[in-house]
């Protein structure tokens, strides 16, 4: 996967971090993977768990007679997940390849970091039996230094960084707006895609994302060339103001199957 921009966030800040994720995005990701017909004795995978409120809501869908995977790197999180429907390993799924294929496959925010996602996307797929459902959601950072007035020069700096920061590593930050195009030229049948733009005020969940990511990788924006200390104080500050309003970025979910037979 490469190197992971939170890798080295403590433990207790990035795990309030990954709640925060999930109070904002949870309620999409959950309505998609109930499209995918998700249901007892199922077979699913999650991708990238982080806290791990969409693995434990898959296992209640499931039932003990069904089987929820959960793959991360850091697995501190979901370690409580240890009995049936439950399997926690810790790994890199680029690297790693789970047993068995699955109903249902769940991943979000994991492939904007990794560096070979056609070769993580070709591998989901043989994850997953015939006619078996995939949901992908990633980010388009792009939006937000878009869609900002550049008036506001802090936050259209920072929006600025961090779309250098995706390019300096190497990865693409408006990845999210490729994805139903990847996903059809590794063979997926397409079948809903949904665009959130996230344009919420300073207290709010996805701020609350967005000013903590800002805390997080501080040195990471400013190593960029983009943005000062100055710039992140006051954009931070505002991701706690309830009368500031930004567009944050959006992120696209695509809902998808693995087609039954030859393609």
């Amino acid at each position: 996967m490469g190197h992971y921009i939170f890798e080295t966030h403590s433990q207790d800040r990035e795990l309030k971090r990954l709640k925060h994720i999930e109070e904002a995005f949870d309620d999409v990701s959950m309505a998609l993977m109930k499209k995918t017909g998700i249901r007892p004795d199922d077979h699913c995978l999650e991708i990238g768990p982080g806290a791990g409120s969409l693995m434990k809501w898959m296992g209640e869908q499931v039932g003990t007679q069904g089987r929820v995977t959960g793959i991360d790197k850091n697995t501190k999180y979901i370690a409580h997940l240890n009995e049936a429907p439950y399997e926690v390993i810790e790994g890199d799924f680029s690297n790693h390849a789970p047993s068995g294929l699955f109903d249902h496959v769940h991943c979000r925010y994991v492939l904007i970091h990794n560096p070979e996602k056609k070769r993580m996307i070709s591998k989901i797929r043989k994850a997953l039996k015939p006619g078996a459902m995939l949901v992908l959601e990633e980010p388009d950072f792009t939006s937000a230094k878009l869609l900002n007035a550049p008036e506001d020069q802090a936050r259209w700096r920072v929006n600025s960084a961090i779309c250098k920061m995706f390019v300096d590593l190497g990865l693409h930050p408006g990845y999210g707006l490729t994805l139903p195009q990847k996903l059809e030229k590794e063979g997926f049948e397409v079948l809903e895609v949904c665009s959130n733009l996230h344009f919420a005020s300073g207290m709010t969940p996805v701020a609350k994302v967005m000013g903590e990511s800002a805390s997080a990788l501080r040195d990471q924006y400013i190593a960029t060339g983009e943005v000062s200390s100055s710039d992140l104080d006051q954009y931070i500050k505002q991701t706690e103001n309830l009368s500031v309003w930004s567009v944050y970025y959006s992120t696209i979910s695509v809902l998808a199957r693995n087609p039954v037979g030859p393609e």
